[in-house]
């Protein structure tokens, strides 16, 4: 719920998760469309890894229906962020020298495309408008991931993972603990991250299940 604070909207973190950096680029849509005569859908089970970079050629991924996890290798497998459909990936080479991948959280649908002929449709279609504008979007998202890493303390950036995991879908949330998701996505020692996490819940802050993030009350700014 939006309130007000000295004249001022203010939105809570969980609805500005929902709303910004959970949500897919309003341009994503208007993309799919005019790559719908160039691209074959395929279903991909659960747990399928899809790799943007094959034998020295990268590829984009169209996401018509589910849910898929987008990952980079340290050379371990890093979360970047949980998507739904609709979206497309591997249309810009900002980690082209990095084992960049997507993975399926559940069973979806999945159409890919040589990059080298996604960018001569861009161009023969018209499209760098469009394009733009959606790398744009992307740009955003990628720098307030790198803003949520980049707090000043272990528990900063555990607070704002806590916020993301709480606005993930449903599926999300029941098929991961909290530990493991705050983990896949930075560099925080499980030790740290479960010291937090028990805090926090005897202090009636978050409400865990098994390790199972169910609820997010207002999360205390220091800890």
């Amino acid at each position: 719920m939006m309130k007000k604070r000295n004249g001022v909207k203010m939105v809570n973190k969980t609805e500005f998760y929902q709303s910004f950096i959970r949500g897919p680029s309003p341009f994503v849509g208007q993309l799919l469309e005019q790559f719908s005569d160039e691209l074959e859908y395929k279903k991909y089970p659960a747990k399928k890894n899809l790799f943007i970079d094959i034998n020295g050629q990268s590829h984009c991924y169209f996401l018509r229906s589910g849910i898929v996890e987008y990952l980079v290798r340290f050379p371990e497998d890093h979360l970047l962020t949980i998507s739904e459909a609709p979206n497309i990936y591997g249309i810009y080479l900002a980690y082209k020298n990095y084992n960049v991948l997507i993975r399926t959280t559940v069973e979806c649908e999945i159409a890919v495309l040589p990059y080298d002929r996604f960018m001569e449709l861009v161009s023969k279609k018209g499209l760098w408008e469009l394009y733009a504008r959606h790398l744009q979007v992307i740009m955003n998202i990628l720098y307030q991931y790198a803003q949520r890493l980049s707090e000043p303390s272990s528990y900063s950036i555990l607070r704002s993972q806590l916020y993301e995991l709480i606005s993930e879908p449903e599926v999300i949330r029941e098929s991961t603990t909290a530990e493991r998701y705050i983990r896949d996505k930075t560099r925080l020692s499980r030790s740290g991250v479960l010291n937090i996490l028990a805090g926090l819940k005897a202090g009636g802050y978050i409400v865990l299940d098994k390790g199972v993030l169910k609820e997010v009350k207002k999360l205390p700014e220091k800890y």
